[in-house]
């Protein structure tokens, strides 16, 4: 997922709906377990601390990753994901981004993704699966 920490009305919402997530997974064994990495869409306002605070918000387990602006833009053009600067007025933007999820492997490559609306129930059952299932080739 990719937070905008920046942004309280909608990114809250998937962030709790993971940390739900997380803990129906918990009995799985630790290797098993699906580790959240959240991936700020604003660098420019997204410090490392500052990303580490929010994440941490959800779980302690979470990891927040953010970069330079290129090295952000080159990664959501990679994974086809939208993501547009609009400005607010008085110097101030908010950024607009989807709210799915991916679910990829140790090996970085996407099993899954989820379009939101999101289900922790679902997620969690279509995670579980993908621990389980053989990645092809």
């Amino acid at each position: 997922f990719l937070p905008f920490p920046s942004g309280p009305y909608v990114c809250p919402t998937p962030c709790n709906q993971l940390a739900q997530v997380e803990k129906r997974l918990a009995d799985l064994p630790a290797e098993a377990r699906p580790q959240v990495v959240l991936v700020s869409v604003d660098p420019q306002r997204d410090t490392p601390e500052h990303l580490a605070s929010y994440v941490k918000f959800f779980s302690p387990s979470f990891v927040g990753v953010t970069g330079s602006p290129a090295a952000i833009k080159k990664f959501t053009r990679a994974m086809g994901v939208p993501v547009a600067t609009t400005p607010t007025g008085a110097g101030g933007y908010t950024v607009d981004h989807s709210a799915a999820v991916f679910a990829i492997d140790p090996a970085g490559e996407v099993r899954a993704l989820f379009s939101p609306p999101h289900s922790p129930e679902t997620l969690a059952a279509d995670l579980r699966r993908l621990t389980r299932a053989p990645r092809d080739g």
